[in-house]
This record gives structure tokens, C-alpha cells and sequence, in this order.
């Protein structure tokens, strides 16, 4: 956390006290969490050893102990689910029409209004809470990649919808690239510390360079759904 603040301090340069910035804490934490849950060595058996990891550091517990950080580490019991098991092809959209983060969000919960997984009276509020928690902090994690989430008592069960785009989306990311591939995810209210290794899971497929290229070369919804299937099942 510190080498990653130091970064900042030094890009940003003659800004005063930058790591004491609201919001920052909470984007050290994420950039953390992407990068051990993306891990392939990463497994519910290294909880233990990440909960220990930070006393002798004040700076990294504090990262850990922020936001969706501390549900993960507090929680021992997640779930199995990938993301094979969470779309159709009915949920994928072959190719985003959205230029902004915002956009794509709309987009993609319009999707799972057309596959039936959101109704349609409550599209805006569903749309409402993923804007919010995009609102805190953007979840372009870098790679060309963003994982849009939010949980919400308006669904019965863990839902999502997948796109790509060719031409990339502004989605303000960690490394301030395009983002190719996005993963709307939704958790039903309450349940999100439970999906935390889901959206880990996520994250591991859509980092990976043969994934990736797979996916973008994938001529239609069908093919993407296989790619995604093959890819889920031997990510752990």
C-alpha cells in the first residue's frame, strides 16, 4: 500500500497530501484485492494467511479492513458458483454500442431485463444501485477489464450479464485504459460477502490473455457462452 501510494504521491506531484485524499484507502484496498484474488495460487485456504498478513503493518490492516475488503476477509464460507454458472447466452451482448462506464451500464441491465432475470419495472432501480456503488469507486480493475456490482433486494438470485467491445469503453479505470470486457454482477441484498470469491473467480477468467483473446474473437453470443463454459470449469 505504501509503494502504491508513493506511485500516486509522485504522479500527482506538488498535490499535498494525497494519500489522506477521501477515497483513496478504498482504492489501495481494490488494486490489493485484484491482485491476490487474481492470483492463480489464490484459494479460500490462504484466508487465514491474509488475515495475519497485516499486523505488523497499520497501513495495509487499514486497506484491508475497508469496504468490501473486510467482508472478504471476515467470511470463511463462499460460494462455488463461476461464471459459467451465472450466464446464458441470452445475458452476453456480442458488442457493447456503450462508450462510458454509465452506458454500459444501462446497457447491460437492460440485457437482463430482455433474458427475464430483472423485471422491467425494476430496471431503473436496479440500474440506480450499480451506479451508486460505480459512483464510490470505478470497478475497472486495468487489464481492459470492468466488473460493474452491486447487491440489491430486487433479485432472488445471483445474476449477470457479459459484453465486449472492440472499440474499448471509457470506464476511468485503475490504468486508465479501455476496457474490452465488461461483467455486470448482482447479489441479492446481503448475500455479497458470500459471492466475493465469485467475483474473484470472475476476475481470474477475464484476465487471462487466452480468454481474452478467445473471447474477442468469438463470431457470435453462442461461441462466447462456449468459450466462457470452458474457461469456468478450469479456473479454480
Amino acid at each position: 500500500v505504501e509503494s502504491l501510494c508513493g506511485q500516486l504521491q509522485a504522479r500527482f506531484k506538488g498535490r499535498g497530501q494525497f494519500c489522506k485524499r477521501p477515497g483513496l484507502r478504498s482504492l489501495m484496498a481494490s488494486t490489493f484485492f485484484s491482485k491476490i484474488t487474481t492470483n492463480p495460487s489464490f484459494g479460500t485456504k490462504n484466508l487465514q494467511q491474509l488475515r495475519d498478513a497485516p499486523k505488523g503493518n497499520p497501513d495495509l490492516k487499514g486497506a484491508l479492513h475497508s469496504g468490501e475488503m473486510a467482508e472478504f476477509f471476515r467470511q470463511s464460507s463462499v460460494s462455488d458458483m463461476n461464471l459459467g454458472d451465472i450466464l446464458s447466452s441470452g445475458q452476453l451482448v456480442p458488442e457493447l454500442l456503450a462508450s462510458t462506464r454509465w452506458e454500459a451500464i444501462d446497457e447491460l441491465i437492460g440485457q437482463l431485463v430482455q433474458a427475464g432475470r430483472v423485471k422491467p419495472a425494476d430496471r431503473e432501480a436496479v440500474i440506480a444501485a450499480v451506479k451508486k456503488r460505480e459512483t464510490s469507486m470505478s470497478t475497472g480493475i486495468g487489464f481492459g477489464i470492468g466488473i460493474p456490482h452491486a447487491s440489491t433486494d430486487l433479485i432472488p438470485e445471483v445474476t449477470g450479464a457479459f459484453a465486449r467491445s472492440t472499440r474499448g469503453v471509457h470506464f476511468e479505470s485503475l490504468d486508465n485504459q479501455p476496457v474490452h470486457l465488461v461483467m455486470l454482477f448482482l447479489v441479492p441484498q446481503g448475500q455479497f460477502q458470500k459471492h466475493l470469491h465469485t467475483l474473484a473467480h470472475i476476475a481470474k477468467v477475464l484476465r487471462s490473455d487466452t480468454f481474452h483473446k478467445a473471447i474477442l474473437a468469438a463470431p457470435d453470443a453462442a461461441a462466447m457462452m462456449q468459450i466462457i463454459q470452458e474457461f469456468s470449469a478450469n479456473v479454480r
